[in-house]
């Protein structure tokens, strides 16, 4: 009887070490997966502020359109001769090129903080999976 309860407990041992080592693997593992989740918000967090941002400067850039397209017109409105409605219409192309290269600068640093972020995340992973 002795020697059964001895291998009983050996057994209950072997278990129980069993056990802790597969309950330390998921603690290891819930926790990386927690890190690769934070990092993740993070740049969530990031490319929503980006967003924002952008979003916030493509409404500025329209209303100040609108503003200076309105500008234009109550100026044409004031010149009655040829010359000055030459001079309007150039200052309308210069206006209007203006605005789509900011806007193409714009969707640039878009696309390159994307980018960034995305590297960055990258880098992240493979150094956290060192």
């Amino acid at each position: 009887m002795e020697e059964s309860i001895t291998k009983t407990n050996a057994e209950n041992k072997e278990k129980l070490t069993e056990v802790k080592k597969e309950l330390a693997l998921k603690k290891q593992e819930f926790a990386s997966n927690a890190e690769v989740a934070k990092t993740e918000l993070i740049i969530m967090d990031a490319r929503n502020s980006f967003k924002e941002k952008i979003a916030q400067i493509e409404a500025h850039a329209k209303a100040r359109k609108v503003a200076i397209e309105a500008k234009i017109t109550n100026v044409k409105d004031l010149f009655e001769q040829k010359f000055s409605e030459a001079d309007y219409n150039e200052a309308i192309d210069y206006t209007q090129n203006c605005i789509d290269w900011a806007e193409i600068a714009l969707a640039d640093v878009q696309q390159e903080i994307l980018e960034a972020l995305t590297a960055q995340n990258k880098y992240e992973n493979l150094k956290n999976a060192c």
